[in-house]
């Protein structure tokens, strides 16, 4: 998925353009799942400051037994500014995962998820740069009793994506 910061390894380039919207392909992999789904995802972010963008983010994965579709907000924070960049950050949101699970039974779950995010792009242009992002979700579920939320056991997931981002 495409987040949108720009920091550099060892460089002195600015990004000025306030707005950023990416577009990315990538694979999603829930564990304890019936395997590897592979889709796309599109994410808009906005500069808050110098070194951190927020924004808000949606993507689809699937494969020929199940599907998982995540909207999440997004926080980046950049480490390094310049032509090649790397940011670290956190993705919060929902994942609704549907199919067969590793048990051969149809379920579709609801999940709130938390992500941390490390990703790097390398600048094209002013206004285009490419992506590469990893991701680990960690699942969340309201506990049988409606207690409280707690790790999904045996469930969470590695997200990579790679894409370009168009500032503005």
């Amino acid at each position: 998925m495409a987040l949108l910061v720009i920091g550099c390894w060892g460089g002195t380039e600015e990004l000025k353009a306030q707005h950023a919207i990416g577009l990315n392909a990538g694979v999603f992999n829930p564990v304890n799942s019936n395997g590897v789904q592979y889709g796309a995802g599109l994410d808009y972010a906005y500069k808050a400051s110098d070194k951190v963008r927020i924004g808000i983010g949606a993507a689809y994965y699937a494969n020929s037994n199940s599907s998982s579709t995540r909207l999440n907000g997004i926080y980046t924070y950049t480490l390094r500014e310049g032509v090649f960049s790397l940011y670290a950050g956190a993705d919060m949101g929902l994942y609704f995962i549907e199919g067969y699970n590793f048990r051969r039974v149809y379920e579709s779950i609801n999940y709130i998820g938390m992500a941390p995010v490390l990703g790097a792009h390398y600048k094209l242009a002013e206004e285009l740069a490419l992506n590469l992002q990893l991701k680990f979700p960690l699942l969340l579920t309201v506990d049988k009793g409606g207690k409280g939320l707690f790790p999904v056991e045996g469930l969470t997931a590695l997200e990579w994506n790679t894409g370009v981002v168009f500032f503005f």
